[in-house]
């Protein structure tokens, strides 16, 4: 009993030393010329629950699930912030970054996202501008699972524009999401591998 009690303590010592981290980096754009000229194309706004996704202030809950969030200035896509602020149309919105340990094959962690103003439609719950969740996972490859919305005031209530995808992710390449009214870049990098300001190519 003793020797399978210090095999199974050994295993496990083993692969808490050969834990993965890896570190997310995020962009997010708005798009200023979004509407000039084009029908409205959105949808109804919808709330995110907090209960399926974890706010990117709950510190507990984060530890709990590996995740540790850097400071908004604490980015690698700086040189891509300063190009989409000097530009005529691009409106850089939020930067995101955080390391997490070892991503889930399926069913993981999200983060919820909710920044800005806070909206109230006609009907039902007030939302934020921006809303939704962000998740990273890794079965045979890194993947990028984004849910986001972008709401805003309309003739009759609020309308938003959803971006809805899973990515999957190549590290060390910016990764770019795109919908009509904004947009993410993306970056992934396996925290070993040293941070380094990603190229603005």
């Amino acid at each position: 009993m003793n020797k399978l009690l210090t095999a199974a303590l050994l295993t496990l010592i083993s692969v808490a030393a050969h834990a993965d981290t890896w570190r997310v980096d995020i962009l997010i754009y708005s798009d200023r010329d979004y509407g000039f000229g084009a029908p409205q194309i959105g949808i109804a706004p919808q709330g995110y629950s907090a209960e399926d996704a974890i706010p990117i202030d709950d510190r507990s809950r984060l530890a709990t699930a590996g995740i540790r969030m850097l400071s908004e200035g604490d980015t690698l896509l700086g040189t891509q912030r300063q190009r989409l602020r000097n530009s005529q149309r691009f409106d850089p919105v939020l930067s995101l970054a955080w390391l997490q340990d070892d991503p889930p094959t399926r069913g993981g962690p999200k983060l919820l996202v909710r920044h800005g103003e806070r909206l109230i439609p006609l009907s039902g719950e007030a939302v934020h501008r921006l809303e939704g969740t962000i998740g990273l996972t890794l079965r045979r490859f890194l993947h990028l699972d984004v849910d986001l919305q972008w709401s805003e005031r309309v003739a009759g209530g609020l309308d938003a524009t959803v971006l809805r995808e899973q990515r999957r992710m190549r590290s060390e390449e910016l990764h770019h999401l795109d919908s009509p009214r904004f947009g993410v870049l993306a970056h992934v990098i396996r925290q070993d591998q040293g941070a380094q300001g990603v190229g603005a190519n």
